[in-house]
């Protein structure tokens, strides 16, 4: 790919557009702009870097939502309710909670089933940010610098 440095801001690109029109980006002393004087490879890879980047930041987006919604709802839960989501043993206690405050008339049926869609709103939440980590993995990997993934 050309350096920025190779520019010649005087004159336009001499390919054509998709459309048949002629490129009104400037131009390098090639004679072409820099997408057009790409290859295809070079055009393929960043066309792959910019997928993985932005399905990685609407994952993050994703989970940072259901975490916010997690969260708001279980402020609002009887201060007596075991509430651990940061593991899987405080899921379990978690649910283990709410079984037997539901059980016991603390906590109504229809309280109750709110709270377990919140929780597995939580669960999804986790399960999308190791899905964005992931992603980060795969893109830190396919740019073929494996040290910057541990």
């Amino acid at each position: 790919m050309l350096a920025e440095t190779e520019f010649e801001p005087t004159s336009k690109c001499s390919a054509s557009t998709k459309s048949g029109k002629p490129c009104s980006a400037w131009a390098s002393k090639g004679g072409l702009c820099w997408r057009h004087a790409q290859t295809p490879e070079e055009a393929s890879a960043q066309g792959r870097a910019g997928a993985l980047a932005s399905r990685s930041s609407k994952l993050a987006r994703r989970a940072d939502r259901a975490a916010a919604v997690a969260k708001e709802a279980m402020e609002q839960l009887p201060l007596d309710l075991v509430v651990k989501l940061d593991s899987q043993e405080g899921i379990r206690l978690t649910l283990e909670s709410l079984i037997l405050a539901t059980a016991d008339g603390r906590l109504s049926a229809a309280k109750s089933r709110a709270i377990q869609a919140l929780v597995k709103t939580q669960i999804d939440a986790q399960s999308l940010a190791i899905s964005a980590k992931l992603v980060e993995l795969e893109r830190l990997m396919t740019q073929g610098n494996p040290k910057k993934v541990l």
